[in-house]
């Protein structure tokens, strides 16, 4: 499925994390793994739900775990929710 305003993470040597982003019609709060060395697409579903993102930033903390820093437009409300941190 297309989409834009995703974020991602590249972590260890083949995995691309992703996160959220629209397809111009609706936001998403969905999870995909991708293997970059044979490229299958994993749907993760994590414990914790996040909001939809439209947009922000992502780090891996090895060892850690997941920063992430995401932004959101609610069209319906006209409103602009920026830097929540998770």
């Amino acid at each position: 499925m297309p989409r834009a305003g995703h974020i991602s993470v590249t972590f260890g040597s083949k995995y691309l994390l992703v996160f959220g982003g629209h397809d111009h019609h609706q936001f998403f709060s969905d999870w995909y793994l991708l293997n970059i060395t044979n490229f299958p697409w994993t749907r993760l579903r994590p414990s914790l739900e996040l909001p939809p993102c439209s947009g922000g930033q992502m780090v891996w903390l090895s060892g850690r775990g997941l920063l992430l820093i995401n932004d959101f437009f609610d069209e319906s409300l006209n409103m602009y929710f920026p830097n929540r941190l998770f």
